[in-house]
């Protein structure tokens, strides 16, 4: 099979190597290579973190309305495997993954069918 990236995911990928080689700092990639586990090293983390939130990046799983990416999942394989490949920390968990809100379509679907009382 010939897998190739479409031209506007490619444009994405060359957007997130820019974005990478200008933000990422020596510190925040030498945290990025020392993690043991889920976190990096908090300051740098936090330094990290609060760069992908002024790009809008900081948390790319979660529904636009509530600060997430509106990304393709080619787009998050992109973010994902370029931010590895520079070094950068991980995504904060709650970054990364989608949890059901009280105004999503999920949170509603889950209220219906479950026997719980709504608050």
């Amino acid at each position: 099979m010939d897998v190739k990236w479409s031209t506007s995911d490619q444009d994405f990928r060359d957007e997130v190597r820019d974005f990478l080689a200008n933000n990422l700092t020596p510190e925040i990639r030498r945290a990025g290579r020392l993690m043991t586990s889920v976190y990096a090293d908090h300051d740098a983390s936090m330094a990290w973190q609060k760069i992908l939130h002024e790009r809008g990046w900081a948390a790319p799983a979660w529904p636009v309305e509530h600060g997430g990416c509106a990304w393709s999942l080619t787009q998050h394989y992109i973010f994902s495997r370029e931010s590895t490949l520079a070094g950068a920390p991980s995504l904060s968990p709650m970054a990364s993954a989608w949890w059901p809100t009280p105004s999503s379509n999920s949170a509603r679907r889950h209220r219906r069918t479950t026997s719980f009382p709504e608050s």
